[in-house]
């Protein structure tokens, strides 16, 4: 089978798709919500909420393409050789075809839409009392954005109390996370968007909403990390070694919290990728996997199989066949990430290039690389912290005031990754 033929045969199947959902969990009944901001195309999860004699019971559905196509057809192959989406200030490259994307592997209101479903009670301190993992299928109710999704929160109407109510349940869940050590980065954080050339700031605050949805995920990802370990299953299960950096004793009794964690962030360690089950540090848990995006990560497809072959009692991969595949997809994964990057640094150098005689109020975070002037600040204007050369002879300490101008004469040479800032004046 060629690939335009699959992907007319899915289209196909999803018009006629009683058939697919005859040993799924019918789940139409529950409330549901998708929550994600306004020009989002890919929409993989969605969120409920449901209230028993034993009290309230979170519901977090993630779409399920993997269920339309099997292992090495045409369309997973196409899928594995991009390895993930790629989003880029004006467009988005996905992973799929955008016609499935939009139409069959998409959370869509009014539409019944295949899922993973996992329902989670939480105890009185955030930990998980029990889960189950089923397949299923939802008929989402609301689309909401960010925004709407706040002021229900906010207002919390006592027919639509379910957000506030999802809020709380798993703002005690991240509270859980952080009494094990989890890190909670929560600036505001800058994103340029629309253009390269001419690209417009887009900041985005971390609201209840965010809070909520990123809570709900994290959760996801350990659950179903928790499940691959009880069943002994291969996953790409991700962690992370704790930092060894001293925050507290190098900056002893140092308030602000945004420079804090912009100092926190820049010392953690990266993440690394293991078939075996390995503790996330800066997450606070024991184990740990991404699940929840499978219509833009490659990744989540795999687990996202795996999982469904053991509750179906099929044959799962093995760390030697999982591996193999994860090795595959590491060169798109790195192209990929190239590719973002280079793009959010010409928009980066766009918007300073167009402001070269503004003077912009800056702090100091840490050097990275000090023989060689590149250093890593905190660029209040646009709530980034990005890495520049600073031409200076001064010693300069953390969260240090500077007043910088924008010195950088390489624009179009993108293959210089640094930007250059002349100091102006420091306090």
């Amino acid at each position: 089978m060629l690939l335009e033929e699959q992907i007319e045969s899915i289209l196909n199947i999803y018009s006629h798709g009683e058939s697919l959902f005859g040993n799924c969990i019918d789940l139409t009944s529950l409330k549901t919500y998708t929550i994600d901001d306004d020009s989002t195309t890919d929409i993989d999860d969605a969120i409920s909420l449901e209230y028993t004699d034993a009290g309230a019971v979170i519901w977090v559905h993630i779409a399920n393409p993997s269920e339309y196509f099997e292992l090495e057809s045409p369309l997973d192959i196409y899928a594995r050789q991009r390895a993930t989406s790629i989003y880029l200030a004006d467009s988005v490259v996905p992973m799929f075809p955008l016609e499935l994307i939009t139409r069959a592997f998409s959370l869509l209101p009014g539409k019944q839409s295949l899922t993973l479903s996992i329902k989670v009670v939480l105890g009185d301190h955030g930990q998980i009392e029990s889960y189950c993992i089923c397949k299923s299928f939802i008929k989402p109710n609301y689309k909401l954005t960010y925004d709407d999704a706040d002021d229900l929160i906010e207002l919390s109407p006592p027919e639509e109390k379910e957000l506030s109510d999802l809020f709380e349940l798993l703002k005690l869940r991240q509270n859980w996370r952080r009494d094990r050590g989890s890190i909670i980065l929560d600036n505001l954080q800058g994103r340029f968007v629309d253009s390269n050339t001419n690209p417009r700031l887009k900041v985005i605050e971390i609201t209840k909403a965010r809070t909520l949805i990123s809570e709900a995920m994290i959760l996801i990802g350990n659950i179903v990390a928790i499940f691959g370990k009880e069943n002994k299953i291969a996953l790409p299960y991700r962690g992370q070694n704790p930092s060894r950096f001293n925050f507290k004793s190098n900056i002893l009794n140092f308030e602000d919290p945004i420079l804090y964690k912009s100092l926190i962030k820049s010392q953690l360690n990266r993440a690394v990728i293991s078939t075996n089950p390995i503790p996330h540090s800066s997450l606070g848990l024991n184990e740990y996997t991404q699940a929840t995006s499978p219509i833009r990560r490659y990744s989540d497809t795999l687990v996202h199989r795996q999982i469904i072959n053991q509750i179906e009692g099929k044959i799962v991969l093995s760390q030697e066949e999982l591996t193999n595949i994860l090795d595959e997809i590491k060169n798109p994964i790195r192209e990929a990430n190239n590719i973002a990057k280079a793009d959010q640094l010409k928009c980066l150098k766009s918007w300073f290039n167009s402001r070269s005689d503004m003077i912009f109020n800056c702090n100091f975070i840490r050097w990275i690389k000090k023989t060689e002037i590149i250093s890593l600040v905190r660029v209040n204007a646009i709530e980034m912290d990005i890495v520049c050369k600073l031409d200076t002879q001064f010693e300069l300490r953390f969260a240090q005031e500077l007043s910088l101008q924008y010195a950088d004469n390489n624009f179009f040479e993108l293959e210089n990754d640094i930007l250059e800032f002349k100091i102006i004046d420091l306090k």
